[in-house]
């Protein structure tokens, strides 16, 4: 501020002092209040929370009970002759083949039909008889190996005459039995009787076979011809139970537990 001229000199210096104080108390005034507008105070806090929880539990019980009972009975009972069951009189043990033969052989001069219901009504020892068949009564040759079970002669049961090959024995009287027979030296019996077999011819059913056992020879016969029979059995009696008694439990028990849980947060604050 200026002062101006015209004035004195002394109301000018008062003037002068008291203008130029208001002018230096409105610039420091002006100059505070510049001083407080230009101090400014900023915080910039940024604060991120982030949380994140993941939790999974997975819990898997798994029972398996499996229980088999298998209960197997199985009984038998087999009853086997011996040679006691044929020990008796009037019976012949062949141990080799398992069989009882009557003897000494009761059915003489008999024709075929006759010498069969003679063994079929046979009640010796409390058993029941039959009249043998052609390789039963071959079974019973010794010593002569072309017509024995299982020689070159090709008569077996069922067969005619075309098998009729290489059967007509050996010398006569040459066996190891009583007289020459060929059969064994324990059996008795007529060495020189033509001994009927069950065995017929198939077609036509007129002829049946025979063994002649004083030369071991395989031959056939018409059924009306009066011939010796010698009643057989079997020399076990068998009888064979089982009982069998299966039981299978089986029990399947699966138990199955799963929990998952997944907890996520996030947490952000700025300042």
């Amino acid at each position: 501020m200026r002062c101006p001229g015209a004035i004195s000199t002394t109301l000018v210096s008062l003037l002068c002092a008291a203008g130029c104080s208001l002018v230096m108390s409105d610039v420091e005034k002006l100059h505070g209040e510049a001083d407080a507008g230009s101090d400014m105070d900023s915080d910039g806090d940024a604060d991120t929370d982030t949380d994140a929880d993941t939790d999974t539990d997975t819990d898997t019980d798994t029972d398996t009970d499996t229980d088999t009972d298998t209960d197997t009975d199985a009984d038998t009972d087999t009853d086997t002759g011996t040679a006691s069951d044929c020990g008796m009189a009037g019976v012949w043990y062949d141990v080799e083949n398992d069989r009882c033969w009557e003897d000494p052989p009761g059915g003489a001069g008999m024709s075929w039909e006759a010498a069969s219901s003679y063994c079929e009504a046979l009640t010796l020892g409390g058993y029941d008889w039959e009249m043998p068949d052609i390789d039963q009564l071959r079974s019973l040759i010794e010593n002569c190996p072309s017509t024995e079970l299982g020689g070159i002669c090709g008569v077996t049961d069922g067969s005619d005459d075309s098998d009729w090959v290489d059967c007509a024995g050996c010398i006569s009287g040459g066996g190891p039995g009583d007289a020459g027979c060929y059969w064994d030296e324990d059996l008795g019996g007529d060495c020189f009787a033509h001994f009927w077999s069950s065995s017929s011819y198939p077609e036509p059913p007129v002829n049946a076979w025979y063994v002649y056992y004083f030369q071991a020879e395989v031959n056939a016969a018409l059924k009306t011809m009066t011939q010796s029979v010698r009643c057989v059995r079997a020399g076990s009696d068998t009888d064979t139970d089982t009982d069998t008694d299966t039981d299978t439990d089986t029990d399947t028990d699966t138990d199955t537990d799963a929990d998952s849980g997944i907890d996520a947060g996030e947490d952000a604050s700025v300042d």
